[in-house]
């Protein structure tokens, strides 16, 4: 009886342990969900556009109370052929619009026009970030476009980069425009929570979801998707389901380069698609 008891007491041990080893990181994970997927980083802006001589002008938008985002409007230049159009940059989870000074000097040399913002708790915007909180920071860029700048919504291209993808993806839902790119976009946090730990449940318990697989189905607007196969952050077959689920009229431009080092500074046939596409869909 002494050794079936022994023997029951270990394999009871045994299951506790077992539960505790995989709820213990389940339970971290989860419960720091925002310190892994919000990663502003140092808060202090190191460049601006004055740094390689362009001109643009700052900004800082109430959002509510005491809360405030700051950002960038850098106009295009004028003898080029996006001249006219306006690219809403949505930036990714990490950094701020400091490190941005070299893509939005390239968006402005095609012609457009481009505002660069931080969400609240980057860079020098204060408060915390958040889901819903990034998408109303998106929200107070646009009015302060269209309302202030007078911009014309249909001139307006929703632009994001990883996670901004996504922030962009649901802002053009609530406030439409010309046209939406996502590029090096994910199909949803949950996805990716499986991508990063497969042996473990952690993607039925995110409270964070940036679900673009079902926001991409409620955008109107043409939308160009654009990935690296070379991407080894978000996968390539991530932004194929997003190209499947999306409405036409719409494009995929394959890119070279990695997650945070191709795009528009590396790859002169994106860099001309931009432009061959909004002269086709925009006003």
């Amino acid at each position: 009886m002494a050794i079936l008891l022994y023997t029951f007491a270990c394999m009871i041990g045994g299951v506790i342990l077992f539960a505790i080893a995989r709820l213990v990181p389940i339970c971290w994970v989860v419960l720091r969900q925002s310190y892994y997927i919000f990663r502003p980083g140092e808060r202090v802006v190191v460049r601006s556009p004055a740094d390689i001589g362009s001109v643009y002008e700052s900004f800082t938008l109430p959002v509510y109370a005491e809360t405030f985002i700051t950002g960038w409007f850098i106009p295009g230049r004028k003898e080029r052929s996006g001249n006219g159009w306006h690219v809403l940059f949505c930036h990714g989870n990490a950094g701020n619009i400091g490190d941005l000074v070299d893509v939005a000097d390239v968006i402005s040399k095609l012609g457009f026009s481009v505002t660069l913002f931080d969400y609240r708790g980057y860079g020098e915007s204060n408060g915390k970030p958040g889901e819903r909180e990034m998408l109303e920071d998106a929200n107070v860029c646009y009015r302060y476009l269209t309302q202030q700048r007078g911009i014309a919504k249909e001139r307006i291209i929703w632009f994001g980069h990883s996670l901004g993808a996504a922030v962009a993806c649901r802002a053009v839902v609530e406030n439409p425009a010309g046209m939406l790119v996502m590029e090096g976009a994910f199909s949803s946090i949950p996805a990716m929570a499986r991508l990063r730990y497969p042996k473990l449940p952690i993607d039925r318990y995110c409270k964070i979801r940036y679900d673009n697989m079902a926001a991409i189905q409620d955008v109107s607007v043409p939308v160009m998707i654009v990935h690296s196969r070379e991407d080894k952050t978000c996968p390539f077959e991530h932004a194929q389901g997003l190209f499947e689920l999306a409405h036409a009229p719409k494009c995929f431009v394959e890119i070279t380069g990695g997650h945070d080092n191709g795009g528009l500074l590396t790859n002169s046939a994106y860099r001309q698609a931009l432009l061959d596409y909004a002269a086709e869909w925009l006003p």
